[in-house]
């Protein structure tokens, strides 16, 4: 029975004693490890939450460099588009001064024909001074052979090769 009590009393004090003590000393010490094992679990979870945010906000700008990107080729399309139909408009101008200059000519080349059968002076008068030019062209041709059947042909021949002697 001593032997029950002592090892009663002497483990019953030291089991409070130490126990009680040391359950403070400890329970004080886990609580601030806990603490600190919490605090530090938030602030790497707010670490993580902010890392993922700064992600987000990093493939964001890449988006919007993208479209930035995207927007400047469609806008030197749109330039080269422009400057493209400007061209031909220009081209179109051209070839459309040109078709009514050809049309002006065509109609003025038609002009006369529709005068020659309404009986027109002006044409009459152009066919007038044509006539005079063909009469004075053949007097003129007539007195120019005359000429050569009135001139002796000279028969000697000239010497001509000498020149080069």
């Amino acid at each position: 029975m001593v032997s029950g009590k002592s090892d009663t009393a002497v483990s019953g004090k030291s089991d409070t004693v130490v126990s009680g003590k040391s359950d403070t000393v400890v329970s004080g010490k886990s609580d601030t490890a806990v603490r600190y094992k919490q605090e530090i679990s938030f602030l790497e979870e707010k670490n993580l939450l902010k890392d993922n945010q700064i992600d987000y906000l990093k493939q964001q700008i890449k988006n919007y460099e993208n479209q930035a990107n995207n927007l400047i080729e469609v806008q030197k399309q749109t330039q080269n588009l422009l400057d493209q139909q400007q061209r031909l408009a220009l081209q179109d101008k051209k070839l459309l001064e040109e078709y009514k200059s050809e049309i002006n000519e065509l109609k003025a080349l038609k002009m006369p024909q529709e005068d020659m059968k309404d009986g027109s002076s002006i044409r009459g008068e152009a066919q007038e001074e044509i006539e005079r030019l063909k009469a004075q062209l053949k007097l003129s041709e007539e007195e120019r052979n005359k000429a050569k059947e009135k001139e002796p042909v000279k028969t000697e021949s000239k010497k001509w090769w000498k020149l080069w002697k």
